[in-house]
């Protein structure tokens, strides 16, 4: 019994790695996609999650990449979300 449990833990976390690992659409820019500022991405992800309200803090960039936590609030719920920024030359 033991081992079974054991494979269906696997084979889930197999699957949200996957999953998690796809490629996704923001406002019709693929995940990747270049945006001219760092305002502009922020805009751009308001657009798409209409709960995000504010940016509480950020990351300076290290290796090209920033760390961004927002706040999000639906209907009754509030909580904070995490988002990374990679800044190309």
């Amino acid at each position: 019994m033991k081992k079974l449990y054991s494979v269906l833990l696997v084979a889930l976390l197999s699957a949200s790695i996957l999953t998690a690992c796809s490629e996704t659409k923001v406002n019709g820019k693929k995940d990747g996609e270049f945006y001219s500022s760092e305002d502009e991405a922020f805009e751009n992800a308001k657009k798409e999650s209409t709960g995000i309200q504010d940016i509480i803090g950020e990351s300076k960039y290290v290796d090209n990449e920033k760390i961004v936590i927002y706040t999000i609030k639906e209907k009754l719920n509030i909580g904070v979300g995490t988002a990374t920024l990679t800044q190309n030359d």
